[in-house]
């Protein structure tokens, strides 16, 4: 783990907006983009590997259940964090933060949002499991929901942490370390004949424990170009509020559209659709991979500069991905059924659609942390929260009348309307070239 790629103003400006970062001296290699293009191929090898193992492991069924546990977790996990990784990056990476000291005022307001929304998240799995009637490990799985929430919220500052102060090396080996650790332990658990749910979901916390611990060992000497603007912790929240549903994604991170398919289509049709998922995960990436470079960058750049930034590499996300949907729908018919085994080939139609659905998802990302760079995290919000109901309404709508097809092309409308939408609010945003380090922006 290194700590040397901190975010560094031009020479004589220690304070002022910088540049988009170079090719380093060592090269393209040493770029920040190829360091999360490395990531991004670690994290969707260690998805596939833990993806496949799982089902052939547990099967449909029980992956099912193993994914209503993680979608309970996931849904009150954003509603605890409320934004707060957002504004953590953009005070860090506008004001040039020592993000350890945010980090400290941070902890116990999130370890108590976390707390109670762990709670709620239990009794929202009770509810949906019809008092743990439908599950195996009922009271495991309950304890699997607290402990997740509480690892999950604290990476997700720590790795704001890491990207606000421009430590892309850093960030981009502790984005992958959990998933990574997980693929490994669930590689033991499979081949040795051992795994079963409690084993997996304990993997899988053991992944996520090591981010804070890799994150310590990053930020242990404070940054050069420091200063001590420290926000107050209304300001903080404020701008979370604005940002905490754009930075949650609710339209596929809080696993909505997993309860919707798990409770009204089934346990084995929910099992089928994480098969299709795991592919969909490949065309999201390049826009999560590289929001975590466009949020830091723009919102520390020279204003006449963000617009230009903003276009290049949004574009660049949206080509990436049309690319990886190609291929992987080329092969589609016969990467599944290889990869997920026979019992899973019913879910190849669903994947494609779900591949396709991952561009938008993936585009409207970036675009969301785009907006929020620029100083107007509340019209990313507008737009998630349109994209969501969207997505909603299609799932269910579409899944009731076609199945699990219908589900899943209510994905892909509601990734169109929140990509669409914040590319005409990125168009009509215009950014003041003020004097201060946070250009001010307005919507005209």
């Amino acid at each position: 783990m290194t700590s040397d790629e901190q975010a560094s103003p031009p020479e004589g400006d220690l304070e002022g907006p910088t540049q988009e970062p170079a090719a380093p001296h060592g090269g393209i290699l040493s770029h920040p983009v190829v360091k999360l293009i490395l990531s991004m191929v670690v994290l969707q090898g260690s998805l596939f590997l833990s993806g496949t193992l799982v089902f052939r492991g547990l099967g449909p069924e029980e992956r099912g259940e193993a994914a209503m546990v993680t979608a309970a977790a996931a849904f009150w996990a954003h509603l605890a964090i409320l934004g707060t990784p957002a504004a953590l990056l953009y005070f860090v990476s506008n004001r040039h933060l020592d993000s350890r000291r945010m980090l400290r005022m941070l902890a116990w307001p999130m370890f108590w949002q976390a707390t109670v929304c762990g709670v709620l998240a239990c009794v929202t799995f009770v509810v949906l499991t019809d008092f743990g009637r439908t599950v195996n490990y009922f009271w495991v799985e309950l304890f699997f929901i607290m402990v997740g929430i509480y690892l999950f919220n604290t990476g997700s500052l720590c790795l704001a942490a890491l990207q606000g102060e421009h430590r892309f090396t850093a960030f981009a080996v502790v984005n992958a370390l959990p998933i990574l650790i997980y693929a490994l332990l669930v590689a033991v658990l499979f081949f040795s004949g051992w795994g079963n749910i409690p084993l997996y979901l304990t993997a899988s916390s053991v992944g996520w424990a090591m981010v804070p611990v890799a994150t310590w060992v990053s930020l242990r000497n404070r940054r050069a170009d420091a200063n001590d603007q420290i926000p107050s912790l209304s300001e903080v929240r404020k701008y979370g509020a604005k940002s905490a549903i754009a930075t949650a994604a609710p339209t596929d991170q809080f696993g909505i559209e997993q309860l919707i398919v798990g409770s009204m289509i089934g346990h084995k049709a929910l099992g089928l659709w994480t098969a299709g998922w795991a592919f969909e995960t490949a065309t999201v990436l390049p826009g999560n991979l590289l929001a975590g470079f466009v949020a830091p960058v723009v919102a520390a750049a020279d204003p006449s500069q963000k617009k230009k930034m903003i276009w290049k590499w949004t574009s660049i996300s949206l080509v990436a991905a049309l690319l990886i949907c190609g291929v992987l729908n080329l092969l589609m018919d016969w990467l599944l059924p290889f990869v997920f085994g026979p019992d899973a080939e019913s879910a190849v139609t669903v994947a494609k659609i779900l591949v396709f659905a991952g561009v938008f998802l993936g585009w409207r990302r970036v675009l969301g942390v785009s907006l929020q760079a620029l100083g107007v995290p509340g019209l990313s919000t507008w737009a998630e929260l349109a994209c969501f109901l969207t997505m909603v309404a299609g799932v269910v709508g579409l899944g009731a009348a076609h199945g699990l097809e219908g589900a899943a092309w209510g994905m892909v409308i509601g990734g169109v309307v929140g990509s669409i939408l914040q590319v005409i609010m990125i168009s009509r945003t215009k950014v003041s070239e003020l004097p201060e380090p946070s250009a001010q922006t307005e919507v005209g």
